[in-house]
């Protein structure tokens, strides 16, 4: 319990906490857990998609137990650093404290797929893939 307090600590942030923030936080926790506590909020929290846990599911992570949280409730906390999600330039006001200046990573909105359910499933993997190899290029080998 002690080890887990010394881990630096990551939210990422997004709109609604549905798609984008929910693939990175399992990610960062299913791969580099030993090493990174991470979280995830939105702006205006909605119900994790069930696309999202379906595609990541299908990577090997299950996250299935994660929920949808507000960014109002991580307000007091202190995060090493923030990762910002959004599919162009965004703004986030009133972001928690951070070690280092949150960072924007730009990742398409999965749900403004269109299409038949294939074509949706498989733009939530286009997103999975990216957002699982900036994951591992980011927080990875170098171990930032």
């Amino acid at each position: 319990m002690n080890e887990q307090r010394k881990k630096p600590t990551v939210l990422f942030v997004c709109e609604r906490n549905a798609g984008r923030s929910q693939m990175a936080e399992g990610f960062l926790n299913a791969m580099y857990g030993d090493r990174f506590r991470a979280y995830s909020a939105g702006i205006s929290p909605a119900t994790v998609s069930p696309l999202t846990v379906k595609v990541m599911k299908e990577a090997g992570v299950d996250i299935s137990h994660q929920a949808s949280k507000s960014l109002e409730i991580f307000r007091d906390k202190h995060f090493s650093r923030i990762v910002v999600l959004c599919d162009k330039e965004c703004i986030i006001p009133d972001l928690p404290a951070s070690d280092i200046p949150a960072i924007s990573k730009h990742f398409p909105d999965p749900k403004s797929w269109q299409g038949d359910e294939d074509e949706i499933l498989n733009g939530f993997r286009i997103v999975r893939n990216g957002i699982r190899k900036w994951v591992r290029q980011y927080f990875g080998s170098s171990g930032k």
